[in-house]
């Protein structure tokens, strides 16, 4: 079943932390208990704020588990489900812990990034990853320039390609 899951749908994989999981449309219980949920309304592959939620929990599906481990540097990616299966590339630049009530990260800023949605372990507050989205630039390429995570985040600000990954629900 999950098989066909990841073969007909968009994918979000975070490779250090060994997560592949589909991205179905919409964030309801049904969604959520076998995949990550696109936020319907939000931004769509490469194109505004794209928004998914997932469970971080031992009760419904565990697919956001081991995400308070993620670390500056990196790389996420959505892939899509096209012939190609375009893959749109992320690295994390921040960690935060924030409120429930901090959903403005799912307003369209004008830009082009992903926010990501899950609790934290005690389901008081989400965990905030914040991410740059790298277009037609290799990570490759920022660090043979030797940036930092900082620096790099301020060149990716200047070309206005910035993700926010906000995660709690």
């Amino acid at each position: 079943y999950l098989k066909r899951l990841l073969n007909d749908n968009i994918n979000f994989e975070i490779p250090s932390l060994q997560i592949k999981v589909p991205v179905l449309e919409g964030t309801d219980s049904k969604a959520l208990q076998v995949s990550a949920g696109h936020f319907e309304g939000t931004g769509s592959l490469g194109h505004g704020n794209y928004c998914i939620a997932g469970h971080n929990s031992t009760v419904y599906a565990e697919i956001f588990n081991d995400l308070d481990q993620i670390q500056i540097g990196d790389e996420m990616y959505l892939i899509n489900n096209d012939e190609k299966r375009t893959r749109y590339t992320y690295v994390v630049t921040e960690y935060n812990i924030v409120a429930p009530q901090s959903v403005e990260v799912l307003d369209d800023y004008g830009d082009d990034r992903l926010t990501v949605i899950s609790c934290t372990d005690d389901g008081k507050q989400r965990q905030v990853e914040s991410s740059n989205h790298f277009q037609n630039h290799s990570l490759s390429a920022c660090r043979s320039k030797n940036f930092t995570a900082n620096e790099t985040s301020l060149k990716f600000w200047y070309w206005n390609l910035r993700l926010v990954i906000f995660i709690g629900f």
